[in-house]
């Protein structure tokens, strides 16, 4: 497990295939992913494995209009990087100049799914 991870915006969900590089992240010269530590304090695990940012997740002031956001996106990295996780939105929203998006606390939920083993 990385030290970090990297939270993307996309207006469409990527593919299986898909890696960061190949997102459709907003082309603005504000936008940037939001990096997250992986510990325990930044995200809740609870007794199902479903995990929640503990922190609301604020995304930079968009210098240009970002357009339709449907898509969350867990990177390994700021730029480029691989894919770990990603999952649509409720409701895509539309995100205008001047205008900062936040992710409120709970706002991304995930699942990780174990592996076992029988012998």
């Amino acid at each position: 497990v990385p030290d970090y991870v990297y939270v993307a915006l996309a207006t469409q969900q990527p593919s299986t295939e898909d890696d960061g590089s190949q997102l459709y992240e907003p082309d603005d010269v504000a936008y940037a992913r939001v990096q997250i530590s992986t510990g325990s304090g930044s995200w809740a695990v609870d007794n199902t494995n479903a995990a929640t940012n503990v922190d609301p997740i604020v995304f930079p002031t968009p210098a240009s209009t970002w357009g339709s956001i449907a898509s969350f996106v867990l990177c390994t990295a700021a730029t480029d990087g691989d894919i770990i996780c990603w999952g649509e939105f409720e409701t895509s929203t539309y995100i205008s100049q001047g205008v900062a998006l936040t992710i409120p606390a709970g706002g991304i939920s995930f699942g990780f799914v174990t592996q076992s083993e029988t012998v």
